[in-house]
C-alpha cells in the first residue's frame, strides 16, 4: 500500500480561485494515477478541492483535520501538526502501529516545492518509514495567498530563516 500525503500551501478564501491548492490538488491525480492501491490523505483545503471535483475515488481519500499554519506553527496547526495527525490516523486505521509500518510500501508527499524540503525533513523526525517528495510538485507562486510567506519566494525564505530557530527549539527541526 502507498500513501499520498497531501499538505496544504497557499490557500485562498475559496475553491474556484485558481491557487496552489489547485495545483497540489491536479500534482496529487497525477500521482495516484502512477501508483497501485494508494490511500490520498490530504489536508483541509486540497481535500475540498479533491472532493468537490471528483479527482480521487472517495473511498481512497483521508480529510486531515488540522488547521492551516500560522506565523510560528508551534500551535496546533501547520506541517508538524499534520504529520503528528497523519500517524495518528493510520494507528487507528490498522489499530497498530506495528502492522501498518509492515503494509506500507511508501509515503509520497505532495507539498509545494519549496515546502517539500522541510515537509519531509519534518515527517523522518516522526516515523521510520521511506518518505520522500511526490512527483510533479508545483512550483508557481499566487499573489491571491492568504498566507503572506506564500505569495512569492522571498517572503517564503525570510519566514523560513525568521521560524527556524523556534521550530528547532521546539523540537519540529
Amino acid at each position: 500500500m502507498h500513501i499520498i500525503l497531501v499538505l496544504d500551501f497557499g490557500y485562498t478564501d475559496g475553491l474556484d480561485e485558481i491557487s496552489t491548492i489547485a495545483d497540489l490538488a491536479e500534482c496529487t491525480q497525477r500521482n495516484y494515477q502512477m501508483l497501485d492501491e494508494a490511500l490520498v490523505m490530504a489536508q483541509s483545503c486540497t481535500h475540498g478541492y479533491l472532493e468537490k471535483y471528483e479527482m480521487i475515488p472517495s473511498d481512497r481519500l483521508r480529510k486531515i483535520d488540522v488547521g492551516q499554519s500560522n506565523t510560528s506553527e508551534l500551535e496546533d496547526g501547520g506541517t508538524y501538526y499534520v504529520l503528528r495527525q497523519v500517524v495518528a490516523m493510520l494507528n487507528e486505521l490498522f489499530m497498530k502501529p506495528p502492522e501498518w509500518m509492515l503494509v506500507l510500501e511508501s509515503v509520497k508527499i505532495v507539498a509545494h516545492e519549496l515546502h517539500s524540503p522541510r515537509a519531509v525533513k519534518q515527517a523522518e523526525l516522526l516515523t521510520v518509514l521511506n518518505i520522500e517528495p511526490a512527483q510533479f510538485l508545483p512550483s508557481k507562486l499566487y499573489s491571491v495567498a492568504k498566507q503572506w510567506w506564500c505569495r512569492n519566494k522571498v517572503l517564503w525564505y525570510a519566514r523560513e530563516i525568521l521560524g527556524y530557530l523556534p521550530l528547532k527549539i521546539a523540537g519540529q527541526l
